[in-house]
């Protein structure tokens, strides 16, 4: 079957034989046959492009080049440009099916001689940089030499938004460190209309920057271009409160959360934005009379919060009502107090879990019990932390693993956030102390189908409900 653009060229009866052999692999025989179909009408352009890209496909690139340049040079200029346009089909299409046949190196190097006819033609160069990240070949240099960055910034160019957004991605996980990605990123900044998306491609990488890469400043970075774009959103001002924070810029950090208290309306919202407030003046140091007047209206928003007993609260308000009580025993030592409050607060955590989540929770609730099946069985303990690096948790923990009963036990490790940027030499021991090192997203659900999957009997959370990621996937 043709592909759809190979169809709009009008190939010939002859031409779609050929094709097909070409398909097939064959390409020295639909070389032959091409150059049969030449000999036969010579003034047909499209068969000395198939000609030329069959060239290509055997590693003969200078044939290939020659054989479609003597043959636009025998045309006028807008002979030319249309045999151009025909060209450059002929190798989209192409290169199309070599990404669909996984041959990566294949594609690029295809797409690089359609650079060549339209080096303006923006998609196919962000093509070219998500295959330089599959075929780990991308770095500065790349962006830089593909002159997109550039095209970017000189004209209003027309685009697949969702494939600049994916390109975008691709960089960020693979290679966010290289110099010249914010330069990119700044030259990607959209009309503002299409801000939302912008945004919601680039808080995910980098919140895995700030935390599982300890790149928090870059991911700042990031959050700054998205203000650029609305300087009053949200939820970029509360990611960039924690990343000045944990880049140990303690006043932007407290200042910025001061503006996240100021836009919010809702109770969640105030009580998340007041736990910015009260984690930057702890951060900082010395400041412990504001501090705690921020922790006592932080407990009058909570007790409001669980007087109406919201139960139709968002998957991300919930989440982040996890960490607000960090602080409370910094602030009173009363621990049945504390308790009582921290226990209330974690219902209602669970009463929306089970309502946004209620497939999952269904799914994982229908695993039987296994433990007590077997005396002679294995139990399967599974630790689960984004601790298990260079992190005073990461020290402690050590030996709890090092030593662990290898004939009565099976230990399963779930590295929640894996640093995959540098080299972490506590998060490489740790991976190598146990049975089962699952390296995993910072994901929720994710995590928990995961441990549902390796039907483990005993888990253990190392965070100790300091994270909300790793509380939300094991309620």
């Amino acid at each position: 079957m043709l592909d759809m653009n190979t169809e709009a060229l009008g190939f010939s009866p002859q031409q779609q034989q050929a094709y097909q052999v070409l398909v097939q692999g064959n390409y020295a025989e639909a070389a032959n046959l091409f150059e049969r179909l030449i000999e036969a009408e010579p003034e047909v352009r499209l068969n000395y492009w198939y000609l030329g890209l069959l060239m290509l496909l055997q590693g003969q690139e200078v044939e290939a080049q020659t054989t479609w340049m003597l043959a636009l040079s025998e045309g006028e200029p807008e002979q030319i440009e249309q045999w151009s346009t025909e060209l450059a089909t002929v190798l989209q299409a192409e290169a199309k099916r070599q990404e669909q046949l996984e041959d990566y190196a294949l594609a690029w190097m295809i797409r690089q001689h359609l650079r060549e006819v339209h080096p303006e033609d923006v998609e196919n160069l962000l093509k070219i940089l998500q295959l330089s990240v599959k075929l780990e070949t991308f770095d500065s240099e790349t962006l830089v030499s593909s002159g997109i960055i550039d095209l970017l910034r000189s004209q209003q160019v027309e685009l697949d938004l969702s494939l600049l957004y994916q390109t975008i991605v691709d960089i960020l996980n693979y290679a966010p460190l290289e110099s010249a990605v914010l330069e990119f990123l700044e030259a990607c900044l959209p009309p503002a209309p299409y801000a939302q998306g912008f945004i919601d491609t680039l808080i995910p990488p980098a919140v895995k920057l700030a935390y599982s890469e300890g790149q928090p400043e870059l991911a700042a970075r990031l959050m700054e271009l998205c203000l650029r774009l609305d300087p009053q959103h949200l939820e970029v001002l509360k990611q960039l409160s924690a990343f000045y924070q944990s880049a140990h810029q303690f006043e932007k950090g407290i200042e910025t959360a001061r503006i996240c208290h100021t836009l919010s309306k809702t109770l969640p919202d105030q009580i998340y934005a007041s736990y910015l407030i009260l984690r930057g003046l702890m951060l900082a140091g010395g400041r412990w009379e504001e501090a705690l007047s921020t922790f006592q209206q932080q407990e009058d928003l909570l007790r409001s919060l669980l007087q109406e007993n919201l139960t139709s609260l968002e998957q991300i308000e919930a989440r982040r009502l996890d960490g607000t009580l960090f602080f409370q025993p910094y602030f009173r030592d009363n621990l049945i107090q504390n308790r009582s409050m921290q226990n209330q607060v974690m219902q209602l955590i669970q009463t929306n879990i089970e309502r946004y989540a209620a497939s999952h929770v269904e799914q994982f609730r229908q695993r039987p019990d296994k433990i007590a099946a077997s005396k002679s069985k294995r139990l399967k303990v599974g630790y689960l932390s984004h601790c298990f690096r260079t992190h005073s948790v990461g020290w402690l923990a050590r030996w709890l693993l090092k030593h662990h009963n290898r004939e009565q036990f099976a230990i399963h490790a779930y590295f929640i956030g894996y640093k995959s940027q540098g080299f972490d030499p506590l998060q490489e021991w740790y991976a190598k102390q146990v049975e089962h090192a699952h390296k995993l997203p910072a994901e929720s659900f994710a995590i928990a189908q995961q441990i549902h999957q390796d039907e483990i009997d005993i888990l253990i959370d190392l965070d100790s409900i300091t994270l909300d990621t790793t509380c939300e996937s094991w309620r």
